[in-house]
């Protein structure tokens, strides 16, 4: 699945970590990147449709994006989900990902079909590649925490779960709160997670597919090898105008 010119990086990579003492560490994000396709909305269905606790409904989150734009709308998603124990998400996703069939929400004259996601097959290959040659891996996502534990412990179990980072919910009694854990991986929140972890280095390998990636990417070590998903053109365009250095990258395909 990992074609040469990729696997040609990878051994120049382990030269570059050898000589320089550059740590092993890749980082990826979640929605469509190592997915193909996107949790987030798929779980407010879910919720919805389910009946489980959440203070939005389906328009609510949609005019939040319009209004505020999509990080903002992230953070309140979340927030919207207190009053659920992490295993009423944990349990959910699980449960509507044991099949690949389009999921349906109906509720008066209102109904909506979502496509289910998958992992990108690339990316797995990448990761059992990286695994082989002693790469720690670290999933960071501007989604819910307990949602993205959830798909790495089904999809990539090789993955340990703290090195999970999305956004979480502060926990008291057993229930998600509105209130949530400083720093959020959302915009510049990636590269203060990613700071945290390096704690003073730069990350050998990032991946990502959108302008919220951009400050995982500006974590990246300046021999280091950054990763694009290509998931849509407009914003494939949107990070290469904006990344600050346009050496080092490679192309991953979507589907």
């Amino acid at each position: 699945m990992i074609n040469d010119f990729l696997i040609k990086k990878l051994d120049l990579l382990e030269e570059h970590s050898l000589s320089e003492g550059i740590a092993k560490n890749a980082f990826f994000d979640l929605d469509n990147t190592l997915l193909v396709g996107d949790i987030g909305e798929l779980i407010i269905l879910a919720i919805l449709k389910e009946k489980l606790k959440f203070e939005m409904n389906w328009n609510d989150y949609q005019n939040c994006i319009i209004q505020f734009g999509e990080p903002f709308a992230y953070k309140e998603i979340i927030k919207a989900k207190k009053g659920n124990t992490i295993d009423d998400l944990k349990q959910l996703t699980k449960t509507i990902l044991q099949d690949s069939n389009p999921y349906h929400y109906v509720e008066s004259k209102f109904s909506i079909q979502k496509d289910k996601p998958k992992p990108n097959k690339e990316l797995k290959s990448l990761i059992q590649e990286l695994i082989y040659r002693n790469f720690n891996i670290f999933v960071v996502t501007a989604g819910s925490h307990f949602v993205a534990e959830s798909i790495i412990e089904l999809w990539f179990p090789e993955i340990p779960n703290e090195n999970v980072y999305g956004v979480k919910n502060h926990i008291i009694n057993g229930l998600l709160t509105d209130e949530l854990e400083h720093p959020y991986p959302i915009n510049e929140g990636k590269g203060l997670i990613l700071e945290q972890i390096l704690n003073g280095q730069k990350a050998l390998i990032t991946v990502g597919d959108s302008p919220n990636d951009l400050y995982m990417f500006g974590q990246t070590h300046q021999k280091g090898l950054k990763l694009i998903v290509d998931h849509k053109a407009n914003k494939t365009f949107k990070v290469l105008k904006n990344i600050d250095n346009l050496s080092n990258i490679h192309f991953i395909n979507w589907g």
